[in-house]
Formats: C-alpha cells, structure tokens, sequence
C-alpha cells in the first residue's frame, strides 16, 4: 500500500513542514526587531528547517543513485543521518538559548512606568 502523503516517493508532510519552519523563522526575526535572541531562535528555527530539507535530499539520493552499490549507499546514509541529527541537536540548542537569553534581558520601554512609579 503507497503512503498516501508521497509524491513521486517525496513526503508531502517533511516538505510542507520544511516551508513552515522557514517561515517560522523568519516571523521570530521580524517579530523579534532583530534583538540577539530573535536571531538565535531563527538560526535555530533554520538549522532545524536545514536538517529535515538535507534529510529529504539524502533520502532521495538513497532511492535513486544507480551507480553506487547499495552496501556503500547504506553506508554513507547512515553517516548524513548522524550529520542531520547534529545539525538538527544545534538548532534545538540553539532555541534553548534563545530563549533563555530572552528571558533574561528586559523588554526595552515596558518596564519605565513601573521604575519611574518606584523611584517616586
């Protein structure tokens, strides 16, 4: 039974949730007005787009590269495969840092009316 999902042995869902981590990304970096964290969360957004679009890719070099024997193909899969999973642990790093670093720096201009009410 094919996978109702694929297309010319391409899944729909990986592709459709590369484009949505893209365009994750570039939200957090507008939303964000180009702040330090802004940029780590969207470089860590795209590394975990970056990942699972080299995955589809090896993927498809897997199924249809014709001149290499399949021991070698297998091979150097599961090395891409443990390339992606570093790829993918350094976007997932660096969002945990994005947001810690988020937290800890202040908004700029929510806090004055606060301060200026205490300094009285």
């Amino acid at each position: 039974m094919l996978n109702p999902f694929e297309i010319g042995s391409v899944n729909v869902l990986e592709v459709v949730t590369v484009a949505l981590l893209a365009g994750a990304a570039a939200l957090v970096l507008s939303r964000g007005r180009n702040a330090r964290w802004a940029r780590r969360a969207a470089a860590g957004v795209g590394l975990l787009a970056l990942s699972r679009l080299l995955g589809i890719l090896a993927l498809q070099w897997l199924l249809w590269e014709r001149q290499t024997a399949m021991v070698e193909k297998v091979r150097a899969y599961s090395w891409m495969q443990a390339g992606l999973w570093l790829l993918s642990t350094a976007g997932l790093v660096l969002l945990v840092v994005a947001v810690l670093t988020q937290r800890e720096a202040p908004v700029p201009g929510s806090d004055a009316p606060y301060a200026q009410a205490q300094a009285e």
